[in-house]
């Protein structure tokens, strides 16, 4: 029987557990991505409080602050790339369903546009990556297909 140190070891000679961080050039179709960190800008907050003449600067720089994703990094594949724009299509979340975001008979998954300006993107496995997109998008077919049985 292998220890957990032995097992670790070997994934990590050959790296085949790991997601990566990928540059925007190297994303290809049928990639698996996930977003690690989200990109926004702002005004410096002290520019929305003073409004004298004499203290507004000659130009405004926006800040930038990353932010992790919030709730499930769900896998993302790719279908379409015209840099700096990537069509990845995702599993519909089952709580869209649930809470009524979305009519139960809308298909399974959600087109979706990036700006990788704004993401940060990792490549994740293709075994990890197929084998999450199709649960995620098999259970989203099994909501689907029980609330249309109980609307009939």
């Amino acid at each position: 029987m292998k220890r957990l140190r032995d097992v670790m070891i070997e994934d990590s000679d050959n790296n085949n557990t790991l997601a990566r961080a990928i540059a925007p050039e190297d994303i290809c179709e049928g990639d698996f991505l996930a977003v690690l960190a989200e990109v926004d800008e702002f005004l410096p907050i002290g520019v929305l409080f003073d409004c004298s003449a004499f203290h507004q600067p000659k130009w405004l720089e926006p800040v930038r602050v990353r932010f992790l994703p919030c709730g499930e990094s769900v896998p993302l594949k790719v279908e379409a790339v015209c840099l700096p724009f990537v069509l990845v299509k995702a599993p519909l979340p089952a709580a869209f369903r649930m809470f009524g975001y979305v009519s139960p008979a809308a298909p399974s998954t959600v087109l979706r546009t990036l700006d990788v300006r704004r993401y940060r993107l990792a490549r994740l496995t293709p075994e990890y990556g197929k084998r999450v997109y199709k649960l995620l998008k098999d259970r989203g077919e099994k909501k689907r297909s029980s609330a249309v049985d109980e609307d009939v």
